[in-house]
């Protein structure tokens, strides 16, 4: 049974920010800001992904520049991002840098009744007095990355590549090895029958 203690406790985790970054950094306060165009800019490092639980970014430097579109109702952000994260070969399992770069738009709207599941909607609760775009930036990253990420050719770790299976079909050098057994290892079998 998932008991509502561990609901709990994963909750308190996820608002206190141990398995999701809550960086000052990428904090914009909207309380006393006047109706207009603001710009930000942002630096994501290795010390920003660290705090979102993903395997695939190892960490990185991306440079966000952010305009800010503030109306009565609703904050209109446009983000341009460039940078390179690091990630590891699909090949290899070598690291590796990918390089970043692209726009997004994110709609900020306050509501203590509305919900949104749309895509690059947020709703924050009326009177609120910042937002933190730390959760969507680390989104636009993340949707930037190739689905298969490897480095270019004759580029990987050429250790763990003899165990890779030739173009032509053939088996490697690493795979044969792994196939022949051990004279050692056959003779234990022999004990077994």
């Amino acid at each position: 049974m998932f008991g509502g203690l561990q609901i709990l406790s994963y909750l308190c985790k996820f608002k206190s920010g141990k398995k999701m970054n809550r960086n000052e950094d990428t904090k914009v306060v909207l309380i006393g800001l006047k109706p207009g165009r603001y710009s930000y800019r942002f630096t994501l490092g290795d010390d920003f992904f660290a705090g979102y639980e993903n395997e695939e970014i190892g960490g990185g430097k991306v440079e966000v520049e952010a305009e800010m579109e503030k109306n009565e109702r609703v904050v209109l952000f446009r983000f341009r991002l460039e940078g390179e994260i690091e990630t590891w070969c699909d090949r290899c399992l070598g690291e590796m840098k990918v390089k970043i770069e692209g726009e997004e738009t994110l709609e900020v709207r306050f509501s203590d009744t509305e919900v949104s599941d749309e895509e690059n909607v947020a709703i924050l609760p009326e009177g609120a007095s910042e937002v933190d775009l730390g959760r969507w930036l680390y989104e636009y990253v993340a949707v930037r990355l190739p689905l298969r990420h490897q480095h270019e050719e004759g580029e990987c770790d050429p250790e763990m590549v003899k165990y890779l299976v030739s173009k032509d079909g053939e088996e490697s050098e690493g795979q044969r090895a792994e196939r022949e057994i051990d004279p050692r290892w056959e003779a234990l079998k022999g004990l077994k029958q």
